[in-house]
């Protein structure tokens, strides 16, 4: 039993949190280890998503060119996340003009009022699942692709509407996903 203990307290000197204590105890000992494992489990995920967005802060450090900010960006997106559907428009007085994608989304009315607009005007996460009688297509050369989820985030700096970033996923983003790409806008 000694030798468990000292293996935990190594590991959390090491501050390696991969471990998972044995709930097969009975009485306080085991709701206690339980307790103790679902915020072992919650703290990786936050050590995790800060570690992911400190990467993107270094990714852009240092980046003065919008097009060197939104290119790696851009890149860092596509290597931790594989969107085929990365689209960066930018507010000119009111109206968004697509300066960066990857990827093409087939957008059957391409009228003022789509996504990325609706997403500027109300300053949120905005997100459209794909249906039978609406799906989403991705267009790649002269393939397409079906996407399952359309998200657009606002990028805004100091209380102003800079523009937004549309990302097309092929499966649903977990909430952990969700938190970073809003800490990262």
């Amino acid at each position: 039993r000694k030798e468990g203990h000292a293996n935990v307290f190594l590991m959390v000197t090491i501050k390696d949190y991969y471990f998972k204590l044995s709930e097969r105890v009975q009485g306080e000992l085991g709701a206690l280890s339980s307790a103790i494992n679902s915020l072992r489990f919650n703290l990786r995920n936050e050590l995790r998503i800060g570690q992911t967005v400190q990467n993107y802060n270094d990714v852009i450090r240092g980046k003065e060119q919008l097009d060197d900010v939104v290119s790696a960006t851009k890149q860092f997106l596509n290597t931790h996340f594989s969107f085929p559907l990365i689209t960066f428009y930018q507010n000119k007085n009111g109206d968004l003009v697509s300066i960066n994608s990857f990827g093409n989304i087939y957008d059957p009315t391409p009228e003022i009022d789509t996504f990325p607009y609706y997403c500027l005007e109300n300053g949120t996460h905005l997100m459209v699942e794909a249906t039978d009688d609406a799906p989403l297509k991705l267009g790649m050369g002269e393939m397409t692709m079906e996407l399952l989820e359309l998200h657009a985030f606002p990028i805004q700096a100091n209380n102003k509407q800079l523009g937004v970033i549309q990302i097309g996923t092929i499966k649903k983003l977990n909430k952990n996903t969700l938190r970073i790409l809003n800490e990262l806008v």
